[in-house]
């Protein structure tokens, strides 16, 4: 990824549906961060609904806290600690994302050469935990095991 296709993000006015649900996929797992320098999801009311109820607007989040500065942006994303998600994040991230039909890779490649690389990002850090947290067992067993055989 390089800082050009975080700038064409940027530009777009009203992106499609599958660009927007990856955006949100990088503000959920980046919403800490965001919060920890003062930032907060932006809340607004969705699109051609009247008066109704405030919703998450991750696109608009996503410019004014991660795309103002491209090259932080992918020094988060090349430094995030994958290692310690919040699996409250990573439920947010299943519903909000996860689950939705736009969220696939052929959609979002069709829709932006750009956001191509952020879907993989979040693709690659939603299965990075699964095995993160299936392979758990099994890690503190070896640590377990090598206590065991210094010991000796």
């Amino acid at each position: 990824m390089k800082k050009e296709h975080l700038v064409e993000i940027k530009s777009l006015g009203s992106p499609p549906e599958a660009v927007k649900v990856t955006l949100g996929g990088v503000v959920i797992l980046m919403s800490e961060k965001i919060k920890k320098n003062g930032g907060e999801i932006i809340m607004s009311v969705k699109e051609g609904q009247v008066g109704g109820k405030k919703e998450e607007n991750y696109f608009e989040t996503a410019k004014r806290y991660l795309l103002n500065d491209p090259r932080e942006l992918l020094d988060m994303l090349m430094t995030y600690d994958k290692d310690n998600i919040n699996p409250a994040i990573i439920k947010t991230l299943d519903a909000k994302c996860l689950t939705r039909p736009e969220f696939t890779f052929s959609a979002v490649e069709r829709c932006s050469f750009a956001t191509k690389f952020l879907f993989m990002w979040v693709k690659a850090m939603m299965d990075y935990y699964k095995v993160f947290v299936e392979t758990k067992p099994l890690r503190e067993k070896l640590v377990a095991m090598r206590k065991i055989v210094q010991e000796k």
